[in-house]
């Protein structure tokens, strides 16, 4: 008992500090085979039947290993995802968007496992040291998304890919270009990119 409130003193202090001492110090890295996928083709590329378009949903299990949290915490990791997925999805006339699982014609069960590794230690000699000691905190992610249409699985799109996440005083000339929150967009916009295009292949979809 006594050590589990040790390690939660020193996670909400290494928090507080990496929040409050210049907390534009930060930049991301990504790394895995996402960034290799074929890029979509724009929306004016694909053949659809605009007055019967396919209507989709996503179905999302968020886990996290290696470290506690929160389930606000994680409700709001999984609410920024499924926003992405909706913002591909209604940019492709072939599809609707639908926030019910139950009633869609193709469902996008989405399974995440990020294996965190925060560095705790370091975090807080950073924090410390106003982030001239640098702190680095990793976030592995095993991401796999099952088409199913009408229940059954017709595609499966797997991931493994990595994020690590930097602070330091120097870090923040590269925040405008490499910011997290910039890195952890676009690779979630690439990924349902791909679901989507994989999604259109489902359904029989043209793509000139």
């Amino acid at each position: 008992m006594q050590r589990s409130r040790f390690l939660t003193f020193l996670r909400g202090t290494a928090t507080l500090l990496a929040a409050t001492t210049l907390p534009g110090c930060a930049i991301a890295f990504h790394n895995g085979n996402i960034d290799g996928v074929e890029p979509f083709p724009p929306a004016s590329a694909v053949t659809c039947n605009t007055a019967k378009p396919v209507t989709v949903a996503l179905d999302t299990r968020y886990q996290v290993v290696g470290m506690s949290t929160t389930d606000d915490v994680r409700q709001s990791a999984v609410d920024n995802i499924e926003a992405h997925a909706e913002d591909v999805f209604t940019r492709i006339p072939c599809f609707r968007w639908s926030a019910d699982p139950t009633n869609a014609d193709l469902v996008v069960d989405l399974r995440i496992r990020d294996d965190a590794n925060p560095r705790l230690g370091l975090a807080m000699l950073s924090g410390f040291t106003l982030m001239i000691v640098p702190a680095r905190a990793t976030d592995s992610y095993t991401l796999t998304a099952e088409i199913k249409k009408h229940g059954t699985v017709v595609d499966t799109v797997s991931h493994k890919e990595q994020f690590d996440t930097w602070l330091h005083l120097l870090a923040g000339f590269g925040y405008p270009f490499a910011g997290p929150k910039k890195v952890s967009d676009a690779m979630w916009e690439d990924y349902f990119e791909e679901i989507a295009a994989r999604a259109l292949l489902v359904d029989g979809r043209k793509v000139r």
